[in-house]
Formats: C-alpha cells, structure tokens, sequence
C-alpha cells in the first residue's frame, strides 16, 4: 500500500465536521443578525414576538464578540487537529459499524484494527455529497494518530482529492 498521505482541505474540513462548521456557522449568523439589524433597523418578530430593532443592536453586538471568541479558538483548534492527525497518522483500513442522520447532521463510527488491538471510534459529520452514501459494512480508510490510536478519521472526508 502506497504510503503517501495528502494534507486535509480546510474547506473540507468546514463541510465535513460538524464541530468546525457549527463553529463558523456560529460567527457568521451572528454577525449577519447584527449587520442586518443595523443596515435595516429591524428584523421582523417571529412567533408573536415584538420585531428586533436598532435599540436591540448592542446586545447583539455582544452575542457577535462572545460568538466569534468562542467560535474561531474551536475552529482553530478542528482545523488544527486534522492537519497534526494527518501529518504524522498511518493509514489503516476499517469498517462502518453505524451511520445515522438527522437533518444535516450525524454521526459515523467505524472499527478497525492497529497494531494488533481493534479500536472503536466516530465522528460527528454533516450530511452531504460525500457522506450521504456512506453504509453500515462499507469498507473505509481511515487516518489513525499512532500515538494515541484511539483517534482516527475517515480519510477521503478531509482530503481534496483521493491520490
């Protein structure tokens, strides 16, 4: 098996894990609410709520900050995890032992064996082109952290294009 290893897409990276893409999903509607709320002067209220207007702004310029203080450290922090995962993790072939959505989320774990020890392990994902056909039984390659083999991914959700 060839040994070469591809560095995971950022964009990849925000349209596969769920964690990442929450995180910037999270800036941007933020900031949206509170941009939109200054342009317009007001959104409409939902639900037999009175309509946000320009008086509500401040507080929505606080929900922004705190939003993207939190968001890009963990955005930061996914996107650092898969580059250092892929740097140093060895290939290794698994299986898909559940896959189930809701909406535009799930999960996927899968198992697989490492230096003689099978492991468990899953991840929390977006539902889209790429994860859509994945099956219970479906035979994956995984990237497995040899230090702590614990942690492994689904290869080809991360990377551009499988080499």
């Amino acid at each position: 098996m060839e040994n070469k290893t591809q560095n995971p897409s950022v964009f990849r990276i925000l349209q596969s894990d769920y964690t990442a893409g929450l995180s910037l999903i999270m800036i941007i509607v933020v900031w949206g609410m509170y941009l939109i709320l200054m342009y317009y002067g007001k959104i409409p209220g939902t639900y037999g709520r009175d309509p946000l207007t320009t008086s509500d702004a401040p507080g929505f310029l606080k929900i922004a900050i705190g939003g993207t203080l939190l968001g890009i450290p963990l955005l930061t922090w996914r996107i650092n995890f898969f580059n250092s995962l892929f740097k140093n993790a060895e290939k290794v072939t698994g299986y898909i032992t559940y896959i189930h959505f809701y909406r535009d989320r799930g999960k996927v774990g899968y198992e697989y064996t490492y230096g003689n020890n099978n492991y468990t392990s899953h991840n929390a994902i977006f539902k889209s082109g790429r994860t859509k056909y994945y099956q219970q039984g479906d035979e994956i390659t995984l990237m497995v952290d040899p230090e702590n083999p614990k942690k492994a991914v689904i290869r080809d959700l991360y990377v551009k294009k499988i080499l």
